[in-house]
């Protein structure tokens, strides 16, 4: 089984193209910041109890997310949210 690119994981998944990902980093760049990039996060996490052969119990836990990191000199500012969208 071939996986997909983490890029085109979050392009198919959410939308995020090469033009939408340049307008959020245009917009953390008119704060007058020096650099700025933007962090995804996507993971899963199944699990099943069995007691005696048995499914007693079915668990799913999904995290996902996207920040951005912006550095002017020595500081930097940082946001997350656990949306992942073009907006």
């Amino acid at each position: 089984m071939t996986l997909p690119s983490a890029r085109a994981f979050f392009e198919d998944h959410f939308g995020l193209d090469d033009a939408s990902l340049g307008s959020a980093l245009d917009a953390a760049l008119e704060r007058r910041v020096e650099y700025a990039d933007l962090f995804f996060e996507y993971t899963h996490q199944d699990s099943v109890v069995l007691e005696e052969g048995i499914v007693k119990n079915g668990d799913r836990h999904l995290t996902q997310g996207v920040g951005v990191r912006t550095q002017v000199g020595e500081r930097q500012g940082y946001a997350h949210t656990d949306e992942v969208t073009v907006e």
